[in-house]
């Protein structure tokens, strides 16, 4: 079976809840391996299939989210991040997707991991913590039935912005947002509350799919007996990634 890392320490804090998605789901071996043993290279990304940047507050967000954490993985594993991502695969969630855009991950439409993409601080400038629905999009998805789903979000600095009006032609040309805001607008261009790279192989989410994997965890579970029915999306959406892996 193929296996997945869930990367936790230095202030990430949703690998549990992340670890026990994956256990849900079922289709990956998953373990949750601390970030200083990449640093030192006491392992090795290489014994996983898959890495999963989990959400939280990296090195407490000094100097921007998922900055720190961008350098220190530029120092120590960055080359052989940029040889995984040729041929596994790759999610970030959150601070996740922060730190993927600065290491110039996501998108990488030229494939020279040029930043070309970076998440700012939401319209409202304010930290936003609320459910929201959203739209999905691109083939990447289609095997969810749904076209509308609801994720919480828990994020300062989520507005999604690009370099320059090339990128953005290149992304809506090459269909790379996975999946838009629909009752909410942080500022986000194209109200895009994620991204994928060209090869489709690298995920970057703002929502939080380890935030709604099992039904108890809607905030409407004791109202609507509908919740309780169906399939939460958090785990539909991973479970769709898993699928292409």
């Amino acid at each position: 079976m193929k296996k997945v890392a869930v990367l936790s320490g230095f202030g990430l804090n949703c690998e549990e809840e992340t670890e026990a998605l994956y256990k849900k789901i079922g289709l990956l071996d998953v373990e949750t391996i601390h970030l200083s043993k990449l640093f030192s290279k006491r392992r090795s990304i290489f014994e996983f299939d898959a890495l999963h940047f989990s959400g939280g507050f990296s090195f407490g967000d000094e100097l921007g989210s998922g900055t720190i954490l961008a350098q220190r993985v530029r120092e120590s594993f960055f080359d052989d991040l940029k040889k995984f991502a040729e041929s596994r695969y790759i999610i970030g969630v959150c601070n996740g997707f922060q730190t993927l855009t600065k290491l110039g991950i996501l998108p990488n439409i030229e494939n020279n991991y040029e930043i070309t993409a970076q998440l700012l601080e939401n319209s409202s400038n304010r930290f936003e913590n609320r459910w929201v629905k959203l739209n999905l999009h691109t083939d990447f998805l289609k095997n969810i039935k749904k076209r509308v789903i609801e994720l919480p979000i828990r994020n300062l600095e989520g507005r999604l912005v690009f370099k320059d009006k090339k990128t953005e032609e290149a992304i809506l040309k090459n269909s790379l947002i996975p999946l838009y805001y629909n009752d909410y607008s942080n500022g986000s261009v194209f109200n895009g509350a994620g991204l994928l790279n060209m090869n489709r192989n690298i995920l970057g989410l703002m929502p939080h799919p380890e935030g709604y994997f099992d039904s108890y965890q809607h905030p409407d579970w004791n109202k609507n007996q509908r919740v309780l029915q169906k399939t939460p999306d958090g785990l539909e959406i991973i479970k769709n990634f898993i699928n292409f892996i």
